[in-house]
């Protein structure tokens, strides 16, 4: 598979609106936790899908905190740590089973990244599938991470058939089940949220869809808490 790089698909004046408010407060230590499917289903332009969405997300975060560091995670029937530079080139062969990036996140932030010492983000892209027994055991390692005080978890749902059609996937369905008391922001993107949860889910279908993703993701209110 060819390297894919992420680049700029928007101009200067497209992001104004993700200007920092200057009464936010810099926190002095932030972890992001970058994860990301690269099994075989994941498309070329699934990945294009992803990784521009997760460069912007953690370039814009790098402008909130003054001191951040960021783990990325790869999977796809077993997860593990990489570089950078790995993380958005890489491409694999294989199964899909998404409990085992979320493993490798609880195992983070239980030794390196304790919530009481770090503000903690979670990101997740993928294209819905999960494999065998890994949807509910991907709902407890997420339930772990909301246990332990992490301050936000994004899921992001990458479908690049464009065909305006939301049929839910093994791993949106899930969540939904899981869930239940779900918020619609955004019907196009089928974009949700949870109301006593800091979690966002989104589905992307298109590159046109990634301004309005980072608008939600970015959303000034929604680092209250931080």
């Amino acid at each position: 598979e060819n390297k894919i790089r992420p680049f700029a698909i928007f101009t200067s004046d497209d992001l104004r609106f993700l200007r920092l408010d200057p009464a936010i407060q810099e926190q002095s230590q932030a972890v992001i936790l970058a994860m990301m499917d690269v099994s075989g289903s994941m498309t070329t332009e699934k990945k294009y899908l992803a990784r521009s969405m997760l460069f912007w997300l953690t370039e814009f975060l790098r402008k909130i905190y003054e001191k951040v560091e960021i783990r990325f995670i790869i999977h796809h029937a077993a997860a593990k740590i990489v570089e950078e530079e790995q993380f958005f080139e890489t491409g694999e062969s294989g199964g899909t089973l998404s409990y085992t990036a979320f493993e490798i996140a609880n195992g983070l932030v239980d030794t390196e990244y304790p919530t009481n010492q770090y503000n903690v983000y979670v990101w997740y892209f993928g294209d819905g599938d999960d494999w065998g027994e890994s949807p509910p055991r991907t709902v407890e390692e997420i339930d772990k991470l909301f246990k332990k005080g992490i301050n936000m978890l994004g899921y992001g749902e990458i479908d690049d058939l464009n065909l305006h059609v939301h049929n839910n996937s093994t791993l949106m369905l899930t969540l939904k089940n899981a869930f239940q008391t779900i918020q619609v922001l955004d019907q196009e993107l089928e974009m949700w949220t949870v109301s006593n949860k800091p979690f966002l889910a989104m589905r992307i279908h298109k590159r046109e869809h990634l301004l309005t993703a980072l608008k939600q993701f970015l959303k000034k209110d929604r680092w209250a808490d931080a």
